[in-house]
């Protein structure tokens, strides 16, 4: 089987197109110097031009050689990538790149911190108590009475106690002018300040009333009292 070459005029050029069978490409006589590309065959006498390619896409190389009476005309087509479509293609792939990186760094997402309930005491009603000085002691001050729960707070913020002394404080029966016995004792206030808890609710105290709380001097002077306080509802 045999490859033709037709020869065509193409402004001013003769231009070829190849017609070959497969199985004349496989021959090794049929294929060029680097034995991969069919030999063209051309009868003597015709010259032939490779056909033009614009710009620097293909490159066309040619050899011819002189068997007999026909000449073998070689075609090496060479595809040449233009220099600036490289550059084009190299900064094109940066950019979608660098996209990449901050896009997946941009939509990755939080951890999520799990919020801790913490339940929060019931706090109720509270009554502010004013501690007025007693005997000339110095000593004044307020108590806090407050429902927490099910229980009281009694907090007693005292000034002009002597530091570093225990000084004994009591819930006592009936008011400042007439004290009674002692119905619930308290944290004895050091360095002017105690805290206290109480099993029982506002409305149990109140019930007891009158009431009052008193502080003593110390617990060898427990019957001097320095601050009382009448536990009133406004």
């Amino acid at each position: 089987m045999s490859v033709e070459l037709n020869p065509h005029n193409y402004t001013n050029m003769n231009f070829i197109s190849f017609q070959f069978v497969a199985a004349d490409f496989f021959k090794k006589e049929s294929r060029g110097p680097r034995g991969f590309l069919p030999r063209p065959l051309l009868r003597a006498g015709e010259s032939v031009a490779p056909p033009p390619y614009p710009g620097n896409w293909l490159r066309s190389f040619a050899w011819s050689d002189t068997i007999g009476e026909r000449s073998r005309f070689i075609i090496l087509n060479h595809f040449a990538m233009n220099k600036t479509l490289l550059w084009v293609i190299i900064i094109v792939a940066v950019i979608v790149g660098l996209w990449f990186v901050f896009w997946n760094k941009g939509t990755k997402p939080e951890p999520v911190i799990p919020e801790l309930e913490v339940e929060q005491p019931q706090v109720g009603r509270e009554i502010i108590v004013q501690l007025s000085e007693q005997n000339n002691s110095g000593v004044s001050g307020f108590a806090y009475i407050q429902e927490v729960e099910d229980d009281l707070v009694v907090a007693l913020a005292l000034s002009g106690a002597p530091e570093n002394v225990a000084q004994p404080a009591h819930i006592h029966r009936n008011n400042c002018e007439d004290i009674g016995g002692v119905l619930h004792p308290l944290e004895f206030p050091v360095n002017n300040y105690s805290s206290t808890n109480l099993s029982l609710t506002m409305d149990e105290l109140l019930s007891q009333a009158p009431i009052s709380i008193n502080v003593h001097k110390s617990a060898d002077e427990a019957q001097v009292y320095v601050a009382c306080g009448n536990i009133e509802v406004e």
